[in-house]
């Protein structure tokens, strides 16, 4: 009998971001995705559909000075129409297969 081992679809790691916009790209999942830069950060991440459908999750960071703004293309993130991180603050994305849904601190 022959056991076929799965890889994970993307490997944990940390993706450093120093520019004022990114994209969340599906090779972002499981990771943790920093931002680091002293202007607002605008990040887009998809709808949570299709690639990104139900169970695909990534942490996201604010270590700049500037406020992180995260902005779904369709949907929802956290009931909002899009989801504010200061300086210090960090959470985990989770996608339910409509929706965006997060998870840690986001109080100052």
């Amino acid at each position: 009998m022959t056991t076929t081992r799965q890889e994970p679809e993307s490997t944990p790691g940390v993706n450093a971001q120093t520019d004022k916009t990114y994209t969340i790209l599906h090779g972002d999942r499981e990771k943790l995705v920093t931002f680091s830069n002293s202007d607002p950060v605008a990040v887009t991440i998809p709808e949570a559909t299709g690639p990104f459908g139900s169970g695909w999750r990534c942490q996201v960071q604010n270590k700049g000075v500037g406020t992180v703004t995260i902005t779904p293309t369709a949907g929802t993130i956290d009931d909002a129409a899009n989801l504010s991180l200061v300086t210090g603050r960090g959470v985990w994305i989770f996608s339910d297969g409509a929706n965006w849904q997060v998870e840690g601190d986001l109080n100052p």
